[in-house]
This record gives structure tokens, sequence and C-alpha cells, in this order.
């Protein structure tokens, strides 16, 4: 694996806010499409074409929530290093 390199505090503030906005969003994100899933199948029932498919709001739900928590656990990680110097 590669090594981060040395940051500033500064810099290293600034990275871990912006990994905490991503994971933050990728939180709503996968919220979002899960609301639009039943919005999504009810449209297909109906014969109406829908933005997405259940099926597809669903797996873009998941692939959010794997991106969230793949975020938040380099934000840990990040964490434990920098606590550990």
């Amino acid at each position: 694996m590669s090594q981060i390199p040395q940051l500033s505090d500064s810099q290293f503030s600034t990275l871990m806010n912006a990994l905490s906005v991503a994971a933050e969003r990728y939180t709503q994100n996968a919220e979002e499409f899960r609301k639009a899933a039943p919005l999504a199948a009810e449209a297909e029932r109906t014969g109406k074409q829908p933005f997405i498919t259940e099926r597809g709001a669903l797996q873009l739900a998941e692939q959010f929530d794997q991106q969230a928590a793949d975020t938040f656990a380099l934000i840990d990680k990040l964490q434990e290093e920098t606590d550990a110097d």
C-alpha cells in the first residue's frame, strides 16, 4: 500500500472535513434512493415510465451505503493513525 504524504495540520483538517462531508452525502444519497424505490415500483405498476426502476434505486442505495461505510472507516483509520503519532 502507498503511504499518505505528510500533511500540515490545516491540510489534514481539510481532508477530514472533506471526507466527512462526502460520507454524509453518500448517506443522504442512499436515503433518497431508498425513498425513490417504492415510487418507482408504483410507477412501474401503473404503466408510467419511472426515472429509475425499483431495483436500480435499491442497488444505488446499497452502493451509497457501502461508500459511506468505507469513507467513515477511512476517517476512523486516519484519526487512529494521527492519534498514534
